[in-house]
């Protein structure tokens, strides 16, 4: 089996680099869910209950 060139080590530098990565992601994940709750937020307070149970039927069929 042959050794890796001493310059090549990049294990540490791309383990690093994933690190990153997923506290970018999830990062992302709760703004997207504090924006989904402030959207949810303001559109109770805009719409009337019924609108906002038709609003919340409809949401809820799209993502199915």
């Amino acid at each position: 089996m042959e050794a890796m060139p001493e310059n090549i080590k990049t294990s540490p530098t791309i383990f690093k680099r994933a690190v990153k990565g997923g506290w970018w992601i999830f990062a992302s994940r709760i703004i997207q869910q504090l924006m989904a709750m402030v959207r949810l937020v303001v559109l109770a307070r805009i719409l009337s209950p019924e609108d906002f149970g038709l609003l919340g039927l409809a949401l809820l069929t799209i993502s199915v």
